[in-house]
């Protein structure tokens, strides 16, 4: 088994490359923050994590007036509740409440009187997924980011109210000893700076590969939360000089940070002035 590092420290600044993100807002939790592909600093709009709780999203949907309601979820819930008031109107009939806990049991209590308000209820116990093979009941069904709930029946009772506000909350239930399995990521490091696993979305490194120049040594060091990798660079690695940051980026649409150190102002007007053709090999499009 790989050594799971929660925090990787090396002295000097911080690079990241994002470009392979695939997190979208939907996907981390609310309150928390990310950086999108493009290096979008992104809000999290979940209400729950994919950590050890599972996931979960809330919202409002408007009921049509049919048997049929649809929303979008980016993943496929365990557990689905949705609600709505009718009570504010005693001639206001539908769905009040449905609740289905996949593979478990489907719960449904709804409004069928047109003068009064007079909810009634019923369940299935035992239901297979969102009991889609009920062709007379109500179930659910997930496909493409989209849950179907539908009611069958075309009574009034059995409508989604039309223009009421429903209530929904949708989450997945974690597994192995009551949350879903960490997520961990691998990171090559080449440039000195701290790291941690948060600023990736994860929960941890299942592999961390370090190129640090001029030799650097490493400890591991247990922490509240893990195992920290710290990653110290030799005494004499470390130039006198200032450092100074080339970026260049190449014809085969790479890009590369270079260092170089210089305190002379000489040397900055003799760099800038000058963009070179190639490095490493490669041709240089931009620096």
């Amino acid at each position: 088994m790989p050594t799971i590092y929660n925090k990787v420290v090396i002295d000097g600044s911080t690079l990241m490359d994002i470009s392979d993100t695939t997190a979208v807002a939907t996907d981390v939790a609310s309150g928390k923050y990310f950086y999108a592909a493009n290096g979008t600093k992104t809000a999290g709009t979940a209400s729950g994590s994919s950590g050890s709780s599972g996931q979960t999203v809330t919202g409002t949907v408007t009921g049509n007036g049919t048997t049929v309601l649809q929303i979008p979820c980016n993943f496929e819930p365990d557990l689905i509740h949705l609600y709505g008031d009718l009570s504010g109107d005693v001639s206001l009939r539908g769905v009040t409440i449905l609740t289905i806990i996949k593979d478990v049991v489907l719960y449904q209590a709804q409004d069928g009187s047109s003068g009064s308000v007079n909810e009634s209820s019923w369940f299935i116990r035992d239901i297979t997924g969102y009991n889609e093979s009920d062709t007379v009941n109500t179930h659910a069904s997930y496909s493409n980011g989209t849950l179907t709930i539908d009611t069958i029946s075309n009574s009034a009772a059995y409508r989604f109210a039309e223009g009421i506000t429903y209530n929904y909350e949708l989450s997945t239930i974690g597994t192995g000893g009551g949350g879903s399995s960490a997520i961990l990521t691998t990171k090559t490091i080449t440039l000195n700076g701290t790291y941690d696993a948060e600023d990736d979305s994860a929960d941890g490194y299942s592999e961390v590969i370090v190129n640090v120049q001029g030799g650097a040594s490493m400890t591991e060091v247990s922490n509240t939360y893990g195992t920290e990798l710290v990653i110290a660079s030799a005494s004499s690695s470390t130039p006198s000089a200032t450092r100074h940051t080339l970026y260049f980026e190449y014809e085969d649409e790479t890009s590369e940070i270079v260092y170089v150190y210089y305190d002379d102002a000489i040397m900055g007007t003799a760099i800038t002035s000058t963009i070179p053709t190639t490095h490493n090999n490669k041709t240089v499009t931009s620096a």
